[in-house]
């Protein structure tokens, strides 16, 4: 039993995530199934809501519904919706019951562009899988349907990945954009956060290059690198010495990637555990900064090899993680508070990063910043500890 979690919260679904890429892009956000689908997404995994409402809702279905097979129900609920002018297109979202009853939401999808002249957007996300596959597809999806083609303008990036599920706090999201233009790059758009709508997303291709900060934005990235030789970078802007590095790689991202050869160790003198691409960029910062050597990095997410360390590890349960904790005695932890539970050892710092996939409303108005030219994680070990 493998997804059997005792210390730790059930991890934000696949629809949480692909809400969050959509949720400040002026659309109407369908959750297909039960009501207590979008309570996951309003009250737990979208920390925007209570400040930006967004125009999300749930078809509500029941157990009813799950035994027939009824889609009437959904469709009804669009044609009855008040859609109003403003609202640029609807996306459909699936959940585990919708997931069971093998709902048709592309056929539906048509009927209702047909009836309503909006486009509509079928995602088939089951609420099965975690945040991240939920996210790349949404915003895959979003570099097909709406990246128009223009000028590159010189020096100018975009920021794609950003959703709450990584970057709890617009604060860390500014702190990003603070750091690429304290070094003369320009932004021009951010993915998932920056609450410039469509016209934010329909400008990308004004950028030169692109900027991935998560793993949920590599699918679009690799979208508009083969579509329209858009080139892109991955990493994230933590510390000063590691952002130059990072703008440089901006600056000529065809360029081979110069990376620190590390000497594998197994007794890693530490861990990171979270997202791919901010663990690895936190990891370089205090290699770099903090003179702290053999770092280990996973995740309980996906993970991408080609951005992996000997060593680094993609964790497939709970009880992986409790061994580790018991193999290694980590000296030092890097992750959400709630992980603390299981690195208990006397021996092990542990520095609290909140990672909204994993504690979700807990986590929510954390003053941790983790990214930027000056992170706070490692400032103060009794002011971060979750």
């Amino acid at each position: 039993m493998k997804t059997i979690l005792t210390k730790l919260p059930p991890l934000a679904p696949d629809y949480s995530g692909a809400s969050a890429a959509f949720y400040s892009l002026g659309g109407v956000i369908i959750l297909n199934g039960a009501d207590g689908c979008i309570g996951n997404v309003t009250g737990y995994d979208e920390p925007r809501f209570f400040e930006e409402p967004s125009h999300i809702f749930s078809s509500g279905l029941r157990e009813i519904h799950a035994i027939t097979g009824d889609e009437e129900v959904l469709l009804e609920k669009i044609r009855k919706a008040q859609i109003r002018e403003n609202i640029q297109f609807i996306v459909i979202l699936g959940t585990p019951t919708s997931a069971v009853i093998a709902s048709d939401h592309e056929s539906i999808s048509k009927m209702v562009m047909a009836e309503k002249s909006i486009p509509v957007i079928p995602l088939n996300t089951t609420g099965i899988e975690t945040y991240e596959k939920g996210s790349a597809l949404a915003f895959e999806t979003i570099a097909k349907n709406w990246a128009s083609s223009e000028q590159p303008a010189q020096g100018a990036v975009n920021i794609l990945g950003a959703t709450p599920m990584d970057y709890w706090s617009l604060n860390q999201v500014m702190e990003i954009k603070e750091a690429l233009e304290s070094h003369g790059q320009r932004v021009n758009s951010i993915w998932g956060m920056d609450g410039q709508g469509l016209e934010s997303i329909k400008r990308s291709l004004n950028a030169e290059v692109n900027l991935v900060i998560s793993i949920s934005g590599l699918k679009a990235a690799k979208y508009l690198k083969q579509q329209y030789d858009m080139p892109y970078v991955v990493g994230v802007p933590v510390g000063k010495e590691p952002t130059k590095i990072l703008v440089d790689q901006l600056k000529n991202p065809s360029a081979p990637v110069k990376r620190r050869e590390e000497k594998y160790s197994a007794s890693p003198a530490g861990l990171v555990i979270g997202e791919q691409v901010w663990a690895n960029a936190f990891r370089d910062y205090l290699e770099k900064e903090k003179a702290m050597p053999s770092l280990q990095v996973c995740s309980l997410f996906q993970m991408e090899k080609a951005y992996c360390r000997k060593g680094d590890k993609q964790i497939g349960s709970e009880e992986e993680l409790e061994i580790m904790a018991e193999t290694y005695s980590y000296p030092m932890v890097v992750g959400d508070p709630f992980f603390q539970s299981i690195f208990t050892s006397d021996k092990t710092s542990f520095y609290s990063a909140p990672h909204l996939a994993v504690s979700s409303r807990i986590s929510w108005g954390h003053d941790v910043l983790y990214t930027g030219l000056k992170p706070t994680v490692i400032a103060s070990r009794e002011k971060n500890l979750g």
